[in-house]
Order: structure tokens, then C-alpha cells, then sequence
């Protein structure tokens, strides 16, 4: 006859086998099963328009380049030799222009995207050093690089959104994103410090699942639980906050003059702009409902289309200094 302690480890063994087949059950009719690998949101011919940058981590590549999404819609790009996105070629005082794809103009043709409308709309020179996976700390390391080349431009924008800050901590939730690109990077630049001068250096790009995500569905939850630990454990928004106000900091150390712009209408987003407000950073809260059908590519619900980045040059071109 079994011990007591040897019937209860049984049963206690039995009822998670049965919780947990239960929960899978439950999960897969609900519709989520384990980890897919779903398709990309548009491929890109030729395929290297990123290549890899010993700081920023990756830039775009020189070159012309086509955006192919999966309705048909095709989108030309152009990079000039530097690897920033082509804006009107004007002299003047420069204004760099940082962000992510929204700031890029992923889905839009040159001339619609956020730098060129600025460029239209004032007399400064505006380089678009925005890239699609960039964020506040590339922002951060582009001035500083430029610094030391006694090439650092003027005047500077940041195009912001909260989701950028999981690019900063490069918790496992980016990681993720990272690994469905299928970007093949191994290491990326990462911030950390919720107070006073960012620990910036390097992280892993790479993501290990939990053993069996892509095949029980219980698993692959619990795996992307992980991700919100990590990032809660982090603290990716204090710590983008934080690394902004430096970033305003070594601008003005610079002579640089600097502008925040809040690009999205979420809660995370305005605080952030609230936070750096208070500490003396110029901010433009120029948020809008950008996933509302009236402001995104009606072939891509993750981006913004032409009207929203018209409606985010105007506020930004009446926000900037004068020259």
C-alpha cells in the first residue's frame, strides 16, 4: 500500500495532468493554439534594405527598394547613400528627424512621409533618420556618434510612441517581434535605469521559448506571460522616460535645440510627454486615433497612411523653433 505522502503527490499529479489538458482543450477552442509562424506584413525586394550598424544596431541599407504587401500594393523607397530615407534636397539649418516607422513612412511613398512634409512646410533641411525598429535610445546614440564627428545637426525631433519603449530595454516582448522579422540580428544596443544617466550597452536579440511552445498551446500562454513579467520586472516605460530627459540633456550640451512629439493618443504615451514636461524638455502632444480606419493604410491596420502624417507635420512645423 502507498504512503499517504506518496497518494497525495499522485493525486496532486493527476489533477494537473487533467488541469492541464483541460486548459488546452479550452485554449485550442478558443482559438489559441501554440506558437505559428504567421505570415510577414510585406516583403521587400531586394531584400537587403537593413543592414547591420555597430551602434545603432541596424540602419537601412543605400538604395531603391520596393514594399510588396500582401493585398498587391506595391510602395517604392528610396535611400540615399547614407541610408536615410530620401527627403527634398534644400540647404538651411538641419533638422534631424528620429523615430520609428511611423516617422520613416513605412507604406508611403517619399514624398508622404512625416520628414518630406516637414521639409515642404519650413525652411529647415530635414534628414529623416527615422527607421522601422528604432527608437528613443538610437535617437540617444545617433547624436552622440554625431557629436564626436563634430557632426551634429541643429535642431532634432523625436517622434515618440509608448510602444517604442520595449525597443529601449529590448525585453523579451520586442525580442519576439525581432524573431518573426526573421531580422537574424543576434545583439542589439539596450538601456537600463529608471534614474539619472541611462547604463547603456548591449542585449540579446535572440528569444528562447519555453520547451513545447509551438506545440501545446498552455505552454506557448505561459511563455508569453513571460514576456510581461520581463518587461513589468524592467520597467521599459520609466526607463524610456528617464533616457528621453538625457537625451534632451546632451542636446542642449550640444547646442541642439530639441523637440518631443508624441505621436500616439494612448495614456503611456501622454505621460511620458507629461514627465519630460516637467523636467524642462519641449514637448508637442500630437497624438491621434492613428488605428482608426480613418487614419491608417487601408492595406496595413499597424501604420498610419498620408492623412496622419500630414496631420502630424502641420502641428509639428508650427511646434518647431525658429531658425
Amino acid at each position: 500500500m502507498r504512503s499517504p505522502l506518496v497518494q497525495r503527490a499522485l493525486l496532486i499529479l493527476a489533477g494537473l495532468v487533467v488541469g492541464g489538458l483541460g486548459s488546452e482543450l479550452a485554449l485550442r477552442g478558443l482559438g489559441l493554439g501554440p506558437t505559428t509562424d504567421p505570415a510577414p506584413p510585406f516583403v521587400v525586394e531586394p531584400a537587403s534594405w537593413v543592414q547591420p550598424d555597430e551602434v545603432l544596431g541596424f540602419v537601412p541599407a543605400p538604395g531603391e527598394f520596393t514594399l510588396r504587401f500582401p493585398d498587391g500594393t506595391a510602395v517604392p523607397v528610396a535611400h540615399d547613400p547614407s541610408g536615410r530615407r530620401a527627403t527634398p534636397r534644400v540647404g538651411g539649418a538641419v533638422l534631424e528627424v528620429h523615430g520609428g516607422s511611423f516617422a520613416y513612412g513605412l507604406g508611403l511613398e517619399d514624398s508622404q512621409t512625416l520628414p518630406w512634409l516637414i521639409a515642404d512646410a519650413t525652411t529647415w533641411r530635414v534628414r529623416n533618420h527615422a527607421a522601422p525598429g528604432h527608437g528613443p535610445l538610437q535617437a540617444l546614440l545617433s547624436l552622440e556618434r554625431a557629436v564626436v564627428s563634430d557632426e551634429a545637426p541643429d535642431a532634432m525631433v523625436l517622434a515618440y510612441a509608448s510602444f517604442q519603449d520595449e525597443r529601449v530595454t529590448v525585453v523579451r516582448n520586442w525580442r519576439r517581434s525581432l524573431a518573426l522579422g526573421g531580422t537574424g540580428l543576434s545583439e542589439l544596443p539596450c538601456a537600463r535605469g529608471r534614474r539619472g544617466s541611462p547604463r547603456v550597452g548591449t542585449c540579446d536579440a535572440g528569444l528562447s521559448p519555453l520547451p513545447l511552445a509551438d506545440r501545446l498551446a498552455v505552454v506557448h500562454r505561459l511563455d508569453l506571460a513571460g514576456d510581461v513579467v520581463h518587461n513589468l520586472l524592467v520597467d521599459s516605460h520609466k526607463v524610456t522616460r528617464n533616457l528621453i530627459a538625457h537625451l534632451h540633456g546632451r542636446a542642449e550640451d550640444a547646442g541642439v535645440r530639441f523637440l518631443l512629439v508624441g505621436l500616439d493618443d494612448d495614456n503611456y504615451t501622454a505621460e511620458t510627454l507629461r514627465w519630460c514636461s516637467e523636467r524642462g524638455v519641449p514637448v508637442l502632444d500630437a497624438g491621434l486615433g492613428w488605428r482608426d480606419p480613418r487614419w491608417r493604410l487601408p492595406f496595413d491596420a499597424t501604420h498610419p497612411n498620408a492623412d496622419a502624417q500630414a496631420a502630424w507635420a502641420r502641428q509639428i512645423a508650427e511646434a518647431l523653433p525658429a531658425r
